[in-house]
């Protein structure tokens, strides 16, 4: 038997006596177990690194990734923006000539 702090449990079984749940491992379908007092030592540092490394602190791959959507979003954006107003042009163009044509045939009085 493997002797060891962290303690893997399966979704709906029970935790063992003097174990308390530290959190949720979604990729693996576990709760996380520490003995009691040490699971919420555990679980602040947890949730201390994951908001150094993904919220107050924006590594340069996620300072990269996010200047390469925005330029991708602009890009996109000014692109539509052009296709919109060469089709509304050209929509502006067909309506006008529609109401020309109408207008030489209808007789006048």
């Amino acid at each position: 038997m493997r002797l060891s702090l962290e303690y893997l449990k399966a979704e709906g079984a029970r935790i063992p006596l003097g174990y308390g749940p530290a959190w949720r491992d979604y990729e693996r379908e576990f709760i996380v177990c520490y003995p009691l007092g040490l699971h919420l030592i555990m679980r602040w540092a947890r949730d201390l690194r994951h908001w150094f490394m993904e919220v107050g602190y924006p590594g340069h791959y996620d300072q990269v990734t996010m200047a390469r959507y925005v330029k991708g979003y602009q890009r996109g954006f000014d692109n539509g923006r052009e296709i919109g107003i060469q089709e509304g042009k050209l929509r502006a163009t067909q309506v006008l000539e529609e109401l020309v044509e109408e207008r030489r045939n209808t007789p006048t009085t």
